[in-house]
């Protein structure tokens, strides 16, 4: 892909500028519009934008303290790619920081809070088309805001923040292999497999069961660590042979 592509069709206002920089550009990452290895240049991001390389050179040191972006060994700034061993990583944090969150959570939640998580556990399987494919960008958006809210119920802000990046360099990988993955079919059943592992987290809050919550979070991500190998595999694999 190129970037020669509408980033977004909603203008940037001049209020907050750096910030709304930052968000579309990280937005962009997260949806798969600029995929994982893709070479970022600033003028044409602030071209595209409609404003100087200033706001845009800022975002991208933001996202790549973030770890959504990389420099290059040779120069050149670039979408973070998914890698065996950042992958790994990155799941090992998620997993310890989302029980920690879910378990504090389960203190607190309400009929309220668990309704809101039933929904957008359902959600998911309604964007599951009858040959397979995804409806994704409503898939992924529905994934990030159960997580999201899952979180959140902790009352935790730092804590949100660092799982909120996590979960982004692993949505990075999920939407580099959706979009270049086009055969519908082949993974219908693991996802709806998505929507039961999300509804088996639902029913261990609801059950106020401690030890069937960590087990349907391990098994979860345990599920979407090997989707996101996959993907690392499938960027390897492309890189080697020259596909961009």
């Amino acid at each position: 892909m190129t970037l020669t592509r509408v980033l977004l069709s909603l203008p940037v206002e001049r209020l907050d500028l750096r910030d709304q920089v930052h968000t579309i550009l990280r937005t962009e990452i997260i949806r798969g519009r600029l995929e994982a290895g893709e070479r970022l240049h600033v003028g044409r991001l602030a071209d595209r934008l409609g404003v100087s390389p200033t706001p845009v050179k800022e975002a991208l040191s933001r996202l790549t303290a973030e770890g959504l972006v990389k420099l290059g060994a040779r120069g050149g700034t670039f979408v973070t790619q998914p890698t065996p061993a950042s992958i790994d990583e990155i799941f090992e944090l998620r997993e310890l920081l989302e029980q920690f969150a879910a378990e504090r959570a389960m203190a607190v939640i309400s009929d309220h809070d668990l309704n809101d998580l039933t929904t957008l556990a359902e959600s998911l399987k309604s964007r599951v088309n009858p040959d397979g494919s995804l409806a994704y960008e409503g898939f992924s958006s529905d994934d990030i805001a159960f997580h999201n809210v899952l979180v959140g119920l902790a009352g935790n802000e730092r804590l949100v923040r660092m799982y909120q990046d996590l979960h982004a360099y692993t949505i990075v990988a999920r939407s580099y292999y959706q979009f270049r993955t086009k055969a519908p079919g082949n993974d219908v059943d693991s996802r709806i497999r998505v929507y039961h592992e999300h509804m088996a987290i639902v029913a261990a809050l609801r059950a106020n069961d401690a030890a069937a919550l960590r087990a349907a979070i391990t098994e979860h991500l345990t599920a979407v660590r090997r989707f996101s190998h996959r993907a690392a595999a499938l960027f390897a694999t492309q890189a080697l042979s020259g596909d961009s």
